[in-house]
């Protein structure tokens, strides 16, 4: 899928959710971000040209989420997080990172962001 159909669906919102939607389904499935570095200019990508909703970034957080980036994944997970609550999605990214968080050990992190959530 090109970049230059998501730059153009922009103007329609819904469409654009969508095409974003599969283009993180197709840029999963392919496998080429298989490391921190490529995802995290991936992730800049997104949030730079288009306008990714929550749901895109749940998306996107998940898919990392299930990836195989060993430890280097929280750094790629925490910058989808930020761009996550930017774009509206501040409870449902806190609960999710919250939780990633302390199943991956970072009990004390998982706590302050839960603290954040309250703010």
């Amino acid at each position: 899928m090109g970049q230059a159909l998501l730059k153009e669906s922009i103007s329609l919102r819904g469409v654009h959710e969508q095409l974003l939607m599969r283009y993180v389904t197709v840029v999963e499935g392919q496998g080429t971000l298989d490391t921190a570095e490529a995802w995290l200019h991936e992730v800049g990508q997104i949030k730079r040209l288009y306008l990714a909703s929550s749901r895109v970034w749940g998306a996107l957080f998940e898919a990392v989420a299930r990836g195989q980036l060993g430890e280097s994944k929280y750094e790629v997970l925490k910058a989808i997080y930020w761009a996550w609550r930017g774009a509206g999605g501040e409870e449902e990214a806190g609960v999710t990172w919250s939780r990633w968080l302390a199943g991956a050990g970072r009990g004390g992190e998982a706590g302050q962001v839960a603290c954040l959530r309250q703010i």
